[in-house]
């Protein structure tokens, strides 16, 4: 990636606090905690947005890969003995790598809205789960998922789904993606459209995940800008549930 290619990435996000632009020109950004046994490191999500405008470069482990493709056509499995047909699935996000991977817990320094769930590790520090799914609007505010990538588990997206940006720094790999829900199965009580942002850790492979159907890019990319990562240090393999999985804004 050029330096100028990485300037234009940097300068389409809304929101980066001037804190991480000042720490990106002086360090690698990502810090070593040792109060628990089991924490690798923290890292400051705009912080590795900020090292792009710097230029900072440092060396990547993609031990795992994460393939996006996209689907015209209904997908059919099989879920508990009963056989299931996916319909108006726009993309499809497949895996490889190691079949052990690291969990990943998250804090937030941005909200556009009060979340009404949320869900901490053990440790009762870091997030693996925020929502806003207020009853009170039929779109969802935000759902923001951090996950262990599960290489027996594809990841639907519903909708004309299209990838709008892509940008990568280090181990991480960051894809922006708009989905239209008109005319499809998931034009719901006047719901037409979808936002997601994909953080992939390509070393570790997890996932972090925010997707809303009340906010476009712009918003989510200032929640993406204020957060902050913890890597724990244990691996594990991922439960498997089923074949397929989607990843649309949704309530439970």
């Amino acid at each position: 990636m050029t330096h100028m290619a990485a300037l234009n990435i940097f300068e389409s996000l809304s929101y980066v606090d001037p804190r991480y632009i000042e720490a990106a020109d002086t360090d690698r950004l990502s810090a070593t905690k040792s109060h628990s046994s089991k924490a690798a490191r923290t890292i400051l999500i705009a912080a590795i947005l900020a090292s792009l405008l710097v230029g900072a470069a440092y060396a990547a482990s993609h031990l795992f890969k994460m393939n996006i493709t996209e689907n015209t056509s209904p997908i059919s499995t099989d879920f508990c003995g009963v056989n299931v047909t996916y319909n108006d699935v726009g993309l499809v996000l497949n895996f490889e790598g190691p079949e052990m991977c690291h969990q990943v817990g998250f804090k937030t320094g941005y909200l556009p809205s009060e979340p009404t769930f949320h869900d901490y590790y053990p440790d009762g520090e870091w997030y693996r789960a925020l929502c806003d799914e207020s009853d009170d609007l039929p779109e969802i505010g935000y759902n923001i998922y951090a996950d262990q990538v599960s290489l027996k588990t594809s990841l639907m997206i519903g909708g004309k789904a299209k990838i709008v940006k892509e940008y990568s720094s280090g181990d991480l790999q960051v894809v922006e993606i708009e989905s239209d829900y008109s005319g499809t199965s998931f034009e719901i009580s006047g719901v037409t459209q979808a936002s997601f942002i994909i953080v992939f850790d390509t070393a570790n492979g997890y996932l972090v995940r925010i997707a809303s159907s009340r906010y476009g890019i712009d918003e989510l990319e200032k929640i993406l800008a204020g957060m902050e990562l913890y890597v724990y240090m244990e691996t594990n393999t991922p439960r498997w549930y089923s074949d397929y999985g989607f990843i649309n804004p949704g309530r439970g």
